[in-house]
């Protein structure tokens, strides 16, 4: 079996700027942020820390204005995707495998878990 790895951090908590925000929808119909956070300090940075997604739903309400909050992006009644870009945050990565359907091999990438931010320092 292949094993793809596109981890290029080991897991940690690790200072990190959102780099990139993409705007799309989940399977159900719900809108989704997609966020690409990168290291922004220390031996690592300038690499990929993870992707993490911020779904707009009423089960992912709570963790999406935790995560905003945590931006420094609270209370504000319209927030843009490009309002985060620039943002940091001390971050959580673990590492994730997932099968991939396609050649019936495995992904290995980072994930962020639901409470892995913190304000920055």
């Amino acid at each position: 079996m292949t094993t793809f790895d596109y981890r290029e951090v080991p897991p940690g908590t690790y200072l990190c700027t959102v780099a990139e925000v993409r705007v799309g929808r989940t399977t159900a119909g719900d809108e989704r942020w997609s966020l690409r956070l990168l290291v922004a300090d220390g031996p690592h940075a300038g690499l990929h820390a993870a992707w993490d997604n911020l779904v707009f739903s009423p089960r992912g309400y709570a963790r999406a204005r935790r995560v905003l909050r945590t931006l420094g992006l609270p209370g504000k009644e319209r927030i843009l995707p490009a309002d985060l870009e620039g943002r940091r945050a001390m971050v959580e990565v673990r590492e994730a495998t997932y099968v991939n359907q396609s050649d019936e091999g495995y992904i290995a990438r980072n994930e962020v878990p639901y409470d892995g931010y913190r304000e920055a320092p």
